[in-house]
């Protein structure tokens, strides 16, 4: 037998170098395949357990829609400018964009128009007027981050706390807070607009930002009172140096039942929630 290194490779009868990179070519695409279902599914889990209608994408309905990354930023500017849904655009489409009616160009499916929110039931008139603004305040609290308690007769029903326990008051600003420990929370924010009057308000709501905020962005949606979602914007709160922000949340028609929903997604870190403005502009 003839001495010298010997080779450990070895490879089937009829295979080669080529086929061998085919064959991972298409393993590697099957994988890709079944980590995006995982994650559709995993992504729309909570609204469907919640009762509201989803559509679940496959890889599939891609393929054959022809989706595209960049021609849906460029025909929907709004998503372009989210910080997090500008490098996932296809997020976007599956959680909110497919059931508003949002389309690129090459989208093979029929034209469908917008429509317009519902007239709600309160008066268009309301007794806010233009050029004025009503604040939804925060919850009362005693104490601070692991000590917070909430007073109970200090509770706003405008302004819901879902699984945000922690709270904290500066010279400047009051505001609840997620943290690590308890993990994803949320605040529906739910102005009376029956009482208030239907019409287009600007909205926006200050935040204190600093390095203990978490790096990744607090989401803030429009939820209908016909059970839709709105992706409004996504916003960092992280900052190396203490310092005060308003975010702004844009104009918007808003109507009996509507609300704004503020979201900490991850429960990875700390997303701050505090007062909300609503300036009404007609």
């Amino acid at each position: 037998m003839p001495t010298g290194s010997l080779s450990m490779g070895y490879r089937l009868p009829g295979g080669g170098p080529g086929r061998d990179i085919e064959q991972r070519r298409k393993i590697m695409t099957l994988i890709r395949k079944a980590i995006l279902t995982l994650l559709i599914i995993t992504m729309l889990a909570v609204p469907a357990l919640a009762g509201q209608q989803v559509h679940v994408f496959y890889s599939d309905d891609l393929e054959k829609m022809g989706w595209n990354d960049a021609a849906y930023l460029k025909a929907n500017p709004g998503v372009a400018k989210a910080k997090f849904y500008s490098k996932y655009p296809f997020r976007h489409f599956i959680t909110s964009g497919y059931k508003q009616g949002f389309t690129w160009q090459g989208d093979p499916r029929p034209p469908a128009t917008k429509a317009r929110p519902a007239p709600g039931p309160g008066s268009p008139g309301g007794t806010l007027k233009i050029g004025e603004r009503y604040k939804v305040s925060i919850d009362g609290f005693r104490g601070k981050e692991d000590h917070t308690e909430a007073i109970s007769d200090k509770n706003n029903p405008e302004w819901i706390r879902h699984n945000v326990k922690r709270a904290y008051k500066t010279g400047r600003l009051s505001y609840w807070y997620t943290s690590r420990r308890h993990g994803k929370g949320y605040i529906d924010v739910k102005p009376d607009f029956t009482r208030l009057g239907e019409g287009e308000y600007k909205i926006y709501t200050p935040v204190r930002m600093t390095r203990n905020r978490a790096k990744y962005e607090a989401i803030y949606e429009i939820i209908r009172a016909e059970g839709t979602a709105e992706f409004i914007r996504g916003a960092r709160q992280y900052s190396k140096e203490s310092k005060y922000e308003t975010i702004d949340l844009g104009v918007h028609h808003m109507k009996a039942g509507d609300y704004i929903r503020m979201s900490d997604r991850h429960g990875s870190s700390s997303i701050a929630f505090a007062h909300v403005y609503f300036e009404r502009k007609s």
